[in-house]
């Protein structure tokens, strides 16, 4: 039994790096989202307020995305109540 809590634990290790690795990316990418959220060039347009907001949540799926690995990272952390 304890070559499989072992085996368990460094696969949870495993999943939790490549998760955090991945919520680290999708923030680095935040702000480039932000930025492309009107488009580039002559034809880029301004928004403000809430427009901007949903033009920022869809732009590369970035926000969706990010809230997805920062609830699995979470969930990957919490142990169960296990002490």
């Amino acid at each position: 039994m304890i070559g499989t809590e072992r085996q368990g634990s460094w696969k949870r290790l495993a999943a939790k790096a490549v998760v955090d690795g991945l919520l680290f990316c999708a923030l680095f990418c935040l702000p480039f989202a932000w930025i492309l959220r009107d488009g580039l060039g002559p034809d880029s347009v301004t928004s403000s307020g809430l427009e901007a907001l949903k033009r920022f949540a869809t732009c590369l799926y970035i926000v969706p995305g990010t809230l997805t690995l920062a609830c699995l990272s979470l969930a990957l952390r919490w142990d169960g109540g296990r002490g």
